[in-house]
């Protein structure tokens, strides 16, 4: 696992959804996660600049959505790195005990840090609550029940990721 991750926001879709399937242990939930949000920020953006006759602040919200997707990406990398540096402690020798165990602590917890920025880019309130009104207008138009099902679902994956 140490060697280099793949930027996977430069990936194929075909070739990102084939690695998750492999038998390697990166990408995983927390890179999935990761790009189940972003794509949920971008149906969202996209909706919002659908909606700019019916909704006065729908370019506020595309805008944030946008947003939120630059930031959650980099997390689908970020998260198989630290998921390399979990691997790598548990190769540790074990001639040092000591050692070993503070290595896989620290690498333990600087993984789990990963997939909490995922969900609170993807699944904070904050971002519900904002975009409340905007979800309430989605939820009457039918053209727009897709997008509003498939942000529900990221936001249920980025729920998984961290239990």
């Amino acid at each position: 696992m140490t060697d280099a991750v793949p930027n996977y926001a430069e990936l194929p879709l075909g070739r990102f959804v084939d690695m998750v399937a492999s038998r390697e242990p990166a990408p995983g939930g927390g890179a999935s996660a990761a790009v189940a949000v972003a794509l949920a920020a971008a149906l969202t953006a996209m909706a919002a600049r659908f909606s700019a006759d019916h909704l006065a602040d729908a370019e506020t919200i595309a805008d944030r959505a946008e947003e939120l997707r630059t930031r959650v990406m980099p997390l689908a990398q970020a998260d198989a790195a630290a998921y390399g540096r979990v691997l790598d402690a548990y190769r540790t020798p074990r001639d040092d005990d000591e050692k070993r165990r503070r290595r896989i602590r620290e690498a333990l917890s600087e993984a789990a840090d990963v997939p909490l920025s995922i969900a609170e880019v993807g699944v904070a309130d904050r971002y519900t609550v904002e975009l409340g009104d905007f979800f309430e207008w989605v939820e009457s138009s039918s053209i727009w029940k897709i997008v509003l099902c498939v942000y529900r679902c990221a936001s249920s994956v980025g729920r998984t990721s961290i239990a």
